[in-house]
């Protein structure tokens, strides 16, 4: 499935391979391409889900479903790529569960802070 994510680069997140696919978009022929790393570093399987843009910075959220956490990107929006930044479980000290899910979740208006559904 494939997502615009703005007009000049598309994104694509699969959910079969836990990984998010990079592309830039081609106005002569209207199509996306692959961009260059097609495929966002992933340091496991965490299943990047639902994403959120800041507003203001150049800097992109997206909720790991099965690693229970949530990554910071920055966005080079001259090449239209990802670089992680941080990752912050949602999950609390003390969880010995088995599974959980980040389902998704919503940035205060500011961006200071996020709140997250979880499915555990």
């Amino acid at each position: 499935m494939v997502r615009v994510v703005s007009p000049r680069f598309p994104g694509d997140r699969q959910h079969a391979v836990n990984a998010i696919y990079q592309y830039k978009f081609d106005a002569g022929t209207g199509r996306p391409t692959p961009n260059d790393p097609m495929v966002v570093p992933q340091d496991e399987e965490v299943g990047p889900r639902h994403y959120r843009f800041h507003p203001s910075k150049d800097l992109v959220y997206v909720s790991n479903e099965q690693g229970g956490s949530v990554t910071v990107y920055a966005l080079d929006t001259a090449r239209g790529t990802l670089s992680a930044v941080q990752t912050v479980t949602t999950l609390p000290e003390d969880y010995v569960g088995d599974t959980s899910h980040v389902l998704r979740y919503r940035c205060t208006p500011r961006y200071k802070s996020l709140r997250r559904k979880q499915r555990s």
